[in-house]
């Protein structure tokens, strides 16, 4: 989930000295490393649902690169607002009882399914490249209202290998 991964921003600006910017592109770096071994040992268990994960994959690698894009055409305090907004939006919505039971839980099987997928992945992918845990962080969100959270598991990793790869490229760093 992204419990620990959000708060790696304010702990990179706050201890690490670093500017917002680069305290989004570093958390996203860091996630690649977690995502890739996240994602090789879901897949292992067979908890990768590829129907939900590739949707959501695609709809999030050209909006991970549009959200890096935003992140670094906005300036640092509006920025940090941004992300203080999602932190407190994360910490607020986690607190809220699901309203689904056990069992309701859409699986992507349609195509309007799959075109719903898509801008999850897009709202996610999105957020992930701006913020530096909006995908995780969003993709959460929408997965808790509308599929089952264990559809994610891949897709999230997917698209924090694509929001690194998306915000460093915007930070000049490769």
């Amino acid at each position: 989930m992204a419990r620990g991964g959000i708060l790696l921003i304010p702990a990179y600006v706050i201890l690490g000295g670093l500017d917002i910017h680069e305290a989004a592109a570093t958390t996203l770096f860091v996630f690649l490393f977690a995502g890739v071994l996240g994602t090789w040992l879901f897949y292992r268990k067979g908890h990768v649902r590829w129907r939900v994960t590739v949707p959501v994959c695609v709809g999030s690698i050209a909006f991970s690169y549009l959200g890096a894009m935003a992140n670094s055409q906005i300036a640092s305090r509006p920025l940090t607002i941004i992300i203080a907004g999602i932190i407190v939006f994360s910490g607020v919505y986690l607190l809220l009882p699901s309203r689904h039971a056990e069992g309701t839980y859409r699986e992507g099987r349609t195509p309007a399914q799959q075109a719903l997928l898509l801008c999850v992945g897009a709202v996610s992918g999105f957020g992930s490249g701006l913020s530096g845990a909006g995908g995780a962080v969003s993709s959460f969100f929408l997965s808790q209202r509308s599929f089952s959270s264990c559809c994610f598991s891949g897709g999230r990793r997917r698209q924090a290998w694509e929001g690194s790869r998306a915000a460093l490229r915007w930070a000049r760093v490769i």
